[in-house]
């Protein structure tokens, strides 16, 4: 059925200067809209497309368009697809209907407006723990929370954003190397023993600030570990580490909202993978923008993207690699914007949003050539951005993860 619609809030797109002819998909505005479908009954799945007054129409297809299922009661309603039931987020979490476990309302969660828990214990005698914020300058958990709080996303409650509330207040026992392997390992056996599964289990995600990892990990999801499922584990581990540039403000923010990033469902290359080194995922999740802020010139050419939009700051432009002289702190998710590469028709001179890029490494740019997109060594892939922020899943905790799911966590 076709039904009318009215435009409730908007919110302006500034690109950092891009050009929109250099995107796939520029977004100017973000538009908030109400319609009403009519009746439909409990349980409905609705696929849902708008009609622009220019006749194009939303595509599933491409993650522009919309699917909803209604509640199958109004016990489980869930305005804000957050996977925290309004009754939850009106009255508080009960964990077994027998008494109120979390005050959410306390806690500051609306029903509409997304909100995300996340309890971090951060680990004793650590070198280099989080940084801390000041009376003028945000710590690194203030930096994450406000980049959700800037999410091009409008709620009906007049607030934009994303809630991420995070409990810091914890610890737990430094250990030399965290090991997370299908649900078993020493961070199963702190989580068992400092967080509070019966209260918090089902609403609150779960991380570790650590030393470092057993393996080569700056941190580690169980949502990555699973193969891009909901998670509702991570940790971090960058404190023991030789690398200098892993303690910037930046470089911690953009380990922690990685991380917290594979919980909701998001991997390197997108929601559907497509590599680790994806030029034109213009996202916190793409291994181009991990550590960019503090790696070396010669690794930022080898390893291009959309300079202004990773910086945000249109005259960012990183010529020879260069980092710009004045480095911010904001880190973002995709919006989904950047024009999609094929690796055998590469036009340098339009590289990614507009910023020419020597894709073959040859000292010059020039027509069209072959060249490496997305870090997988070869020149047959044709690569996409992806809309991180349309396709956060919140279900982790609700799901209780993979590996506890299956009973692995005991060990």
């Amino acid at each position: 059925n076709e039904v009318p619609t009215v435009a409730h809030r908007a919110l302006k797109n500034e690109l950092y200067g891009t050009d929109p002819e250099a995107l796939g998909y520029p977004i100017y505005h973000w538009v908030s809209l109400i319609a009403e479908p009519g009746a439909h009954e409990l349980g409905s799945d609705l696929r849902i497309s708008v009609r622009n007054l220019d006749q194009q129409t939303s595509d599933q297809e491409t993650g522009i368009g919309f699917r909803y299922q209604l509640p199958w009661g109004e016990g489980v309603l869930d305005s804000d697809g957050d996977a925290l039931r309004d009754s939850w987020e009106r009255s508080g979490y009960d964990a077994g209907g027998d008494a109120v476990k979390v005050d959410l309302p306390e806690l500051g969660m609306d029903p509409l407006r997304p909100d995300i828990l996340l309890e971090v214990d951060i680990m004793e005698e650590l070198e280099r723990p989080p940084i801390p914020s000041e009376p003028s300058k945000p710590g690194t958990f203030e930096t994450a929370q406000a980049m959700f709080e800037s999410a091009p996303i409008l709620n009906p409650n007049g607030q934009n954003g994303i809630n991420l509330f995070l409990d810091t207040g914890g610890s737990v026992p430094f250990v030399n190397k965290l090991r997370m392997k299908r649900g078993r390992g020493n961070f199963y056996s702190l989580k068992n023993r400092y967080f509070d599964r019966e209260s918090r289990g089902e609403i609150f995600h779960y991380a570790i600030w650590g030393n470092r990892s057993s393996g080569r990990h700056t941190g580690l999801s169980d949502g990555e570990e699973h193969g891009g499922a909901p998670g509702n584990d991570f940790f971090v581990g960058i404190s023991d580490l030789d690398e200098e540039k892993y303690y910037t403000l930046r470089s911690q923010v953009e380990i922690f909202v990685h991380e917290l990033g594979h919980n909701l469902r998001q991997q390197h290359g997108g929601y559907v993978g497509g590599g680790k080194y994806k030029a034109n995922h213009l996202s916190v999740m793409s291994y181009t923008w991990s550590f960019r802020s503090v790696d070396n010139d010669e690794k930022r050419l080898a390893e291009p993207t959309c300079a202004p939009i990773y910086w945000a700051d249109r005259a960012a432009l990183e010529l020879d690699g260069a980092a710009p002289p004045q480095m911010n702190a904001i880190v973002d998710y995709s919006h989904g914007m950047a024009a999609s590469l094929s690796e055998r028709q590469l036009e340098e001179a339009k590289g990614v949003c507009g910023i020419p890029i020597d894709w073959n490494h040859d000292g010059e740019i020039k027509g069209t050539v072959k060249g490496d997109t997305n870090g997988d060594g070869s020149f047959r892939s044709a690569t996409s951005d992806f809309a991180n922020w349309r396709f956060l899943d919140y279900r982790g905790p609700k799901l209780g993860g993979l590996w506890e799911y299956r009973g692995y966590a005991d060990d």
